[in-house]
């Protein structure tokens, strides 16, 4: 369960409930979009305890119920998976959800408190910290930890939606994912054993269904509008939105990534051109307000030099808008039929296909590691004076042939009888000289 914490305004910093949360003081202001706000504050729980937490609320009161719903199905998502991390703690990871510690409730908001993920920019000291996939993707940051990334949200999918459960995040762009790291330090250091975790936030356009109940009727309503009546989101939605997010960020050297989005892009500009595509694309697209315009046939480009996405690309008409932003993602990714062979029609073919590009990487870089390796052995080698090592080589000359001169004397005495060998040898031959 929840707890609730009941405050009779924003400003003030005494908090009644049930819980043991006695004071929350605002400290900063992290994010504004009419009618939710993002705070960071500082709460004081019973016994003097203080901890920083992140504070979302709503303030538009015909949300209220959809703020507790958004609030439930991010505590069951972190449940689910924390209980799925501890049940494969021997297995590879899996990302994680943001734990809802307490609901505030006002007579005019309703909002929820959240661990607070402190950012890696604000951070000099040797501490754990938190990207944003958005900000992680850099020409410097190594491909194996952008894999280890998208694996971890990838199995964390897979698992979401195991037997007869469901869960669409439904907004799932790159400023969705968080990335702990285990202390702030430039990307190009960055390596797999720095990522401690992976977390999917804003999980209010979610779908979620446990035990045969639905949970997230706005996710719902966007799938009925959209394939009719009856419908529900599908999980490739969000590797649609997620990849799509990504566009211009994926570097050309990746290129077996780069031909799997070529794929992907191939489906928009098939979609754009049907007219049941566009009118899917309209009917989802009210609700998100994208650019204020109907979507038109032939409506996509993407230009893979600037990684933007245009409208009025076929016909002869100019390109008079970029439909790059995240509302245009989720539009694209609620209305794309994708082929059940695709990667990006299952949470588990994606993880295979991520799996196989991540092993080609491995043998690439350790290909690449023994040339370097022996050119590092060459240039550790010290540098000595040509004078010296003449020197040296003579000396070594004349020990070699002092040696062979020793053992050469040795050889020619062993083969020499002694003196007195000798002297004894011929008196015994004059004695019988005596005799004959």
């Amino acid at each position: 369960a929840v707890p609730t914490i009941r405050a009779s305004d924003w400003t003030i910093t005494s908090v009644q409930g049930a819980s043991d949360i006695t004071a929350m003081t605002m400290v900063d202001t992290l994010y504004v979009k009419k009618p939710v706000y993002v705070y960071v504050v500082d709460v004081q729980r019973t016994g003097g305890r203080t901890e920083r937490l992140a504070l979302k609320v709503n303030t538009d009161r015909k949300a209220k119920n959809d703020t507790k719903t958004e609030a439930e199905m991010q505590h069951a998502v972190y449940t689910d998976l924390k209980l799925a991390a501890a049940a494969r703690a021997e297995e590879a990871p899996i990302a994680q959800a943001l734990e809802v510690r307490a609901i505030v409730e006002g007579p005019r908001s309703l909002g929820f408190l959240m661990p607070y993920a402190m950012p890696c920019a604000a951070l000099a000291k040797e501490a754990p910290c938190y990207y944003e996939l958005a900000r992680l993707m850099r020409p410097e940051l190594h491909g194996l930890v952008f894999f280890e990334v998208m694996l971890r949200v990838f199995r964390a999918l897979e698992y979401l939606n195991r037997d007869e459960n469901a869960f669409v995040h439904g907004d799932l762009h790159s400023r969705n994912v968080m990335v702990k790291l285990s202390s702030s330090m430039p990307l190009a250091r960055l390596r797999v054993e720095h990522v401690e975790d992976v977390l999917l936030i804003d999980t209010g356009m979610s779908y979620v269904k446990r035990g045969g109940r639905d949970i997230g009727l706005l996710g719902h309503t966007w799938a009925t509008d959209c394939r009719g009546a009856g419908s529900r989101p599908e999980p490739s939605r969000d590797i649609v939105t997620l990849w799509l997010s990504l566009l211009r960020a994926i570097p050309r050297r990746w290129a077996s990534t780069q031909e799997m989005l070529v794929e992907l892009l191939k489906y928009l500009k098939n979609q754009t051109r049907s007219n049941q595509g566009i009118w899917r694309l309209n009917s989802c697209a009210s609700p998100l307000k994208v650019g204020g315009k109907d979507y038109r046939e032939g409506d996509f480009d993407y230009d893979p030099i600037s990684g933007k996405v245009y409208r009025g690309a076929i016909g002869g008409r100019a390109r008079d808008e970029e439909m790059s932003g995240d509302l245009h993602f989720v539009a694209y990714a609620n209305t794309l039929t994708i082929p059940s062979n695709s990667p990006f029609a299952t949470p588990r073919q994606m993880c295979e296909r991520l799996e196989k590009d991540r092993t080609k990487l491995e043998k690439l870089l350790r290909a690449q590691a023994v040339p370097q390796q022996a050119q590092q052995a060459q240039q550790q080698q010290p540098i000595v004076d040509p004078r010296v090592a003449e020197s040296e080589r003579e000396q070594k000359r004349r020990k070699e042939a002092a040696a062979k001169k020793a053992m050469a004397a040795a050889a020619q005495k062993r083969r020499r009888p002694p003196a007195e060998k000798q002297t004894k040898r011929a008196r015994v031959d004059q004695r019988g000289l005596q005799a004959v």
